[in-house]
């Protein structure tokens, strides 16, 4: 958080947010929680970016790991919608920043380079998420198979547990008799 007032104020309402978040998954709502919480947070790390703490500032690892959270609780195009929505808000607060003088200027990045820099991280999580969210989707769609697999042979263990205690109550019988 920057130390000036307004940072100290989206702090606090992140932090609320996650809060309030917390409070609904509790209640048993996964969906909406996830959504307050991408949505609301995104929101402040993209205001606190533009108002105060520019590209070279820490909400950058955070909008990188609220478009993963997104694509991974939300979807892929929500993580999309979010990557492009964030390059184009870092370019705004790189051009915003352009008019302050650097003390370093000569030892630095260039705040296009940031730009750049950034830009590809976020891309690069855009295609993790992409992996790791269809990873995900086959190995449930295989677990879903497998599970199919398991009742049919539970059934058909069944089916022959009873044909069995047949063919043992007519060998009782014929015993009998």
């Amino acid at each position: 958080a920057s130390l000036n007032r307004f940072g100290r104020i989206l702090v606090f309402i992140a932090l609320l947010v996650e809060l309030i978040s917390f409070g609904i998954l509790r209640g048993g709502n996964v969906k909406w929680s996830g959504r307050l919480l991408v949505y609301l947070l995104w929101a402040a790390l993209m205001i606190s970016t533009l108002t105060s703490d520019g590209v070279q500032g820490t909400p950058i690892l955070g909008q990188v790991l609220l478009i993963f959270m997104g694509g991974l609780l939300i979807g892929e195009p929500l993580a999309f919608t979010l990557g492009l929505l964030t390059i184009a808000g870092n370019y705004v607060a790189m051009l915003m920043e352009v008019g302050s003088v650097l003390p370093f200027a000569d030892t630095r990045l260039s705040l296009s380079a940031y730009w750049a820099v950034q830009s590809s991280y976020l891309l690069l999580a855009l295609g993790l998420m992409l992996l790791i969210g269809r990873s995900m989707r086959s190995n449930l769609r295989e677990a879903s198979q497998s599970e199919q697999v398991l009742r049919e042979r539970v059934k058909e263990l069944r089916q022959a547990q009873t044909q069995l205690e047949m063919s043992d109550q007519n060998l009782h019988r014929r015993e009998a008799i």
